[in-house]
């Protein structure tokens, strides 16, 4: 769900990765390497996801790759993250509302939501049942 297609073009010196679903074909970073590009691709998508955390706001669909484009995940904390936040606007459910759920104080919600504030596996649990979900993890 959270794994966006990118484009990643050699100009001059650098490498530079646009994505269609953000911004067309727009670059958004760039790297001195590919695997640099590659790797500051992820980073401009955490940061992506910790802006629409911060403002509550869903992040675009994504698309399909096209010929030419590879696929760049964000990082796995995040997506759980995004994925209850989601959880919280589809059901309308405040911040408030889910502390009161889960006997926590608002601020701690906060936390909960925010990219850059490491929560423990079993915390972010907890958060989906008082929504009336279940967060499964799946090796495969």
């Amino acid at each position: 769900m959270f794994t966006y297609p990118a484009k990643i073009t050699k100009d001059g010196d650098f490498f530079l990765v646009s994505f269609r679903d953000f911004y067309g074909n727009e670059p958004v970073t760039q790297g001195q390497t590919y695997e640099e590009a590659l790797s500051m691709a992820s980073d401009w998508l955490l940061s992506e996801a910790t802006i629409a955390l911060d403002d509550k706001e869903k992040l675009p669909k994504a698309s399909p790759a096209k010929k030419g484009e590879v696929l760049i995940r964000m990082p796995l904390s995040a997506q759980i993250k995004l994925r209850l936040l989601y959880e919280m606007i589809d059901q309308s459910i405040s911040g408030s509302e889910l502390a009161r759920r889960m006997n926590i104080k608002r601020p701690s919600v906060q936390n909960i939501i925010k990219a850059d504030h490491a929560t423990k596996i079993d915390t972010l649990q907890r958060a989906f049942n008082a929504l009336g979900k279940e967060l499964v993890v799946e090796l495969r």
